[in-house]
């Protein structure tokens, strides 16, 4: 598996890099009502964004903060982003998986920022899919939305 979390980080070279140093790729105007109520001080960086009642803690590289939002109109809004639904209560950014390993209840991610995430079973096909092409790098992930299944 370490083979792997080097390969997908190797996928998105820039996955790694400040905000700042990749505003050509974000511009302001463009920002997504989701984008738009993450406290300014914490960046758009995302790493995890994880459902909580009628609120969402979305971990970003600089912390985390819990906005007022349904998970299914983040994942809609952050398709673009390299984000996917791993569970019924979670989002990843797929750049910033580091590695993929097995747990005692099917397939765990570990991001960036050491937090474990488990694929719930009904997303684990999609999950599977956008893994194979960020490592294959079979498709331009900037052209085409990761999809839930």
């Amino acid at each position: 598996m370490v083979n792997l979390s080097i390969k997908l980080l190797d996928a998105d070279p820039l996955a790694t890099e400040p905000l700042e140093h990749r505003q050509a790729e974000i511009a302001s105007p463009a920002l997504s009502v989701f984008h738009k109520k993450i406290p300014h001080h914490l960046g758009h960086n995302i790493v995890a964004v994880r459902a909580q009642d009628h609120y969402l803690e979305v971990t970003t590289t600089k912390g985390n903060a819990m906005i007022l939002m349904s998970l299914s109109d983040a994942a809609a809004q952050l398709e673009y982003h390299a984000c996917l639904r791993v569970h019924r209560s979670w989002l990843v950014n797929l750049s910033h998986v580091v590695r993929i390993e097995q747990g005692a209840n099917g397939p765990e991610v570990t991001m960036t920022n050491d937090q474990r995430i488990r694929v719930g079973r009904r997303y684990r096909a999609a999950f599977d899919e956008a893994v194979q092409v960020r490592v294959d790098g079979s498709s331009n992930k900037m052209d085409r939305p990761v999809k839930n299944g």
